[in-house]
Formats: C-alpha cells, structure tokens, sequence
C-alpha cells in the first residue's frame, strides 16, 4: 500500500512538473508573438518611412524636371541646384536601398518567427497528448487502487469481526479456566487443611531407643505453640503445570498466628 502511494505520489509530481513546463512554453510563446507584433510595427514603420522617401523622391524629380524646362533662364542656378538635387537623390537611394535591405531582413526575421511559432505549437498539441494519455492511464490506475481497497476494507472487516468472536470465546474460556482454578486452589487448600489436621491426630512413632521421634511435633518459634498447619505461600510460585500454579508451603501457628 505504501508502495503503491509513493508510485502515486511520484506519477503526480511528474505530472506537476510536466504542467510547468507546458505554462513556461506558453509564455515562451506569448514572448515570441509579442516579439513579433513589434517586429511588424517596425515593419510598418520601415514601409511608412519608405512610401515617404518614395514620395520626396517624386517631388525631387518634379523639380529637376521643372528646372529643367527653365534652364535657359536660370541655367548656372539650375545647374548648381541640378547638381545638389542628384546628390540628394543619390542619398535617398542609398537610404532606400538601405530600407529594402531592412525589410527583406524583417521578412526573413517574420518567416522565421512563424516557424518557430508552428513548431511550438506542434511540439505543445504532441506533449498535451502525451499528458492526456499519461493522465488517463494514472486515473484508471488509481481506480483500481481504489476498487482494492475497498475489496481490502471488507476483508479487514471480516477478519475483525472473526477476530472478536475469537476473542469473545477466548475471554469465555479463561473465565471458566480462572474458576476452575480458583476451586482447584480451594480444594487443594481444603485437603492441606484436613491432611495437617490429620497429622496433628496422628500419634509420635516411638523410636528404637523406646522414646519419641525428634520430629513428632512442629513448635511455633515464637510462642512454643505445637498446633501448626501447613498451607500454600500464594507469594511463591515453584512452577506451572499447564495453567495451574504449584506454590511454595508455609506453616503457620493457630494459637498466635505466626507465619514461617
């Protein structure tokens, strides 16, 4: 599952990173038409100044034609203005030829700028239909992944309820085990009682020598007493047998109540 969510979270980083440079193309490409539209204004510019030279070149040859017609007249002054008006249509046609460089320059500069424009435009339609694919794929993906944990949903439910019913049987189980225990203790505690009874009534063996045994009777340390029973220290467990504890033994004097 974690695999699954880092595959996911890696496909929707890719697809972020994809998304900006798909907005970075798109600016670049709003760059290039503005660039354009200013090459164009230039372009108009450029025409609007030649139609001009264009114009003055006209008015120019109307006055060598006019001083042409009154060259008797006026012919050392026309001669001289002849002279200035050719070197100034020498310079416009120099200037001319110089802005039909420019917009040829201009043309080739436009034609290029449409290319490029094409080619953007190709290469963006190719790679959104490279991420509209990529989308689609990661989409029916994650409605798989969707559809199996849901599948998975059920299964855990199914194995929770199982495993409370387990549970419920196992709680039931160790009740009765714990009473079971518990009576078995009191029976056991029960028996030592009666069997210490017993061996209070139980008559000293006389020995050999005609006397009484050494260990005929149990004496209380602390006030001589001989009534003592033997019960189970709960404190000391000795070991287990299945569930069932086996604790250590203990006496303790009926007349004061003293333990050892």
């Amino acid at each position: 599952m974690n695999d699954l969510e880092k595959q996911l979270a890696t496909t929707k980083t890719q697809l972020d990173k994809k998304i900006k440079e798909l907005n970075e193309t798109n600016d670049k490409l709003s760059s290039t038409e503005q660039s354009l539209n200013e090459t164009k204004e230039k372009l108009s510019s450029t025409e609007s100044n030649l139609s001009a030279l264009k114009e003055e070149k006209e008015t120019v040859d109307s006055k060598i034609i006019e001083l042409e017609s009154n060259l008797q007249s006026t012919k050392s002054e026309l001669e001289n203005e002849l002279s200035d008006a050719k070197t100034r249509n020498t310079e416009l046609e120099g200037k001319l030829n110089n802005v039909s460089g420019t917009v040829a320059d201009l043309g080739k500069e436009i034609s290029q700028k449409d290319k490029d424009i094409e080619e953007l435009k190709t290469k963006l339609e190719k790679e959104g239909e490279e991420l509209k694919i990529n989308l689609e794929a990661k989409t029916n993906k994650i409605k798989e992944l969707e559809t199996e944990i849901a599948s998975n949903h059920d299964k855990i439910n199914e194995l929770t309820k199982d495993l409370k019913e387990k549970e419920s049987q196992l709680n039931a189980l160790t009740t009765s085990l714990s009473q079971k225990d518990d009576a078995l203790a009191k029976t056991a505690e029960q028996l030592e009682e009666v069997e210490s009874e017993l061996s209070e009534l139980k008559p000293p063996e006389i020995s050999a020598a005609g006397g009484f045994s050494s260990e005929e009777r149990i004496i209380c340390p602390m006030c001589g007493g001989v009534k003592i029973k033997e019960v189970e220290d709960k404190s000391k467990v000795l070991s287990y047998v299945g569930h069932i504890p086996l604790y250590a033994k203990k006496r303790i004097c009926k007349q004061c109540g003293y333990e050892f």
